[in-house]
């Protein structure tokens, strides 16, 4: 072989030799790619030790093709993934806790409607059981028309005191109180006529 085609097959080679070591980086470049978009991926959805080796193999990858910035600003990135997945566990943290304080407030304040409520239903009860204002004026006025009764009973005033505790039945029955109450004053209108 002479020398002109031995320089033509060496060309040739070389040739073939750029060729393949061009589809190689081709290949390399499209798996760091594919590589680096899983960690984008992993990323999205919190699986931040998955995106980091991920990110750290892409690294790698370009490293191989000579690409040194890319693979830098790879690795720091991979770097980055423990302190996004605190930055999210705090965030995620404080996120309880903000919902843990609104149901805490909430049940609190539901707590507070409820005694509300039970307080207005146990005034509306007092109200409906208090009695009418004629009916408190005769149960105040047999209140005091006891004291005096027994008053007079105490200072030997007989007489004056059984006519009181004689006006004192007709109110206990006008007030409608049951025999329980009526039953001593009856016993006493008794005692003082004997």
């Amino acid at each position: 072989m002479d020398w002109a085609e031995r320089k033509k097959q060496e060309r040739l080679k070389r040739m073939q030799l750029l060729q393949a070591k061009k589809k190689e980086e081709e290949r390399m470049l499209a798996d760091a790619n594919d590589t680096m978009a899983l960690a984008k991926n992993a990323f999205s959805k919190n699986k931040f030790s998955e995106a980091a080796e991920l990110y750290i193999k892409s690294s790698k990858i370009f490293e191989t093709l000579g690409w040194t910035q890319q693979a830098e600003m790879l690795l720091k990135e991979a770097s980055d993934m423990e302190i996004k997945k605190k930055e999210l566990e705090e965030k995620t943290l404080l996120q309880e806790e903000k919902l843990r304080l609104e149901k805490e407030h909430y049940e609190i304040r539901a707590q507070e409607i409820l005694a509300e409520k039970e307080r207005l239903k146990q005034l509306e009860e007092e109200l409906r059981n208090r009695p009418s204002p004629e009916l408190q004026l005769k149960i105040d006025r047999a209140v005091m028309i006891e004291e005096k009764a027994k008053n007079l009973e105490l200072k030997g005033k007989t007489a004056k005191a059984l006519a009181r505790y004689e006006y004192l039945l007709e109110l206990f029955h006008e007030i409608g109180y049951d025999s329980q109450k009526i039953k001593p004053i009856q016993e006493k209108i008794n005692s003082l006529k004997n």
